[in-house]
C-alpha cells in the first residue's frame, strides 16, 4: 500500500509539472536542489568525502 501511495504522489507531481513551462520547472528544480543542499549536511559531508577519495589530486576547494 505504501508503494502505491508513493507512486500516486510522484505521478501527480509529474503531471502537475508537465503543464508548466520547461524554464520554470528547471528553476524550481534548481531551488529545490539548493534547499536540500543547505538542509542535508550529513549527505553533503558523505558526498564531499567520497569525491575527495575519488579525486585525491584535487584541492578541497575543487572537491567542494
Amino acid at each position: 500500500m505504501r508503494h502505491r501511495l508513493e507512486y500516486m504522489a510522484v505521478a501527480f507531481i509529474r503531471a502537475a509539472l508537465s503543464v508548466l513551462p520547461h524554464a520554470l520547472v528547471r528553476a524550481l528544480g534548481g531551488m529545490l536542489g539548493l534547499m536540500f543542499y543547505a538542509v542535508d549536511r550529513g549527505h553533503r559531508r558523505v558526498a564531499s568525502t567520497n569525491l575527495a577519495q575519488a579525486f585525491p589530486t584535487r584541492t578541497p576547494g575543487e572537491v567542494g
